[in-house]
């Protein structure tokens, strides 16, 4: 390697480490704390019986353990037992700095 490709390598490298992404993991089974109760919220869909009734959309939460308390929220206000197929997104930024986050599930019923 160069010697003035060196530097700017491990440049690279140290600065790399410290700007990478932040995660948040966030459990979508079943919880009783906080977030409201016991109905599963989940991105894949579930073995069991159930009638589809209503496609529930929330946002403008900061976190994604708010997004799931509110999908329980309106899940519970539709009569569902469960939240399946759930995607969540953000939009905005940019200049403004607000970002909006949203989050799109199907609610079910158990037969």
């Amino acid at each position: 390697m160069p010697r003035f490709y060196a530097p700017v390598f491990l440049a690279a490298l140290v600065f790399a480490g410290c700007s990478g992404p932040s995660v948040e993991v966030t459990p979508l089974a079943p919880e009783t704390s906080e977030l409201g109760g016991a109905i599963p919220v989940t991105t894949g869909d579930i073995d069991a019986p159930h009638e589809e009734i209503a496609i529930l959309t929330v946002g403008s939460f900061d976190t994604t353990r708010e997004l799931i308390a509110a999908l329980r929220n309106a899940a519970r206000e539709a009569g569902a037992d469960a939240v399946v197929r759930v995607s969540f997104e953000a939009y905005g930024g940019g200049e403004s700095g607000n970002l909006r986050r949203v989050a799109t599930g199907t609610a079910v019923r158990y037969r």
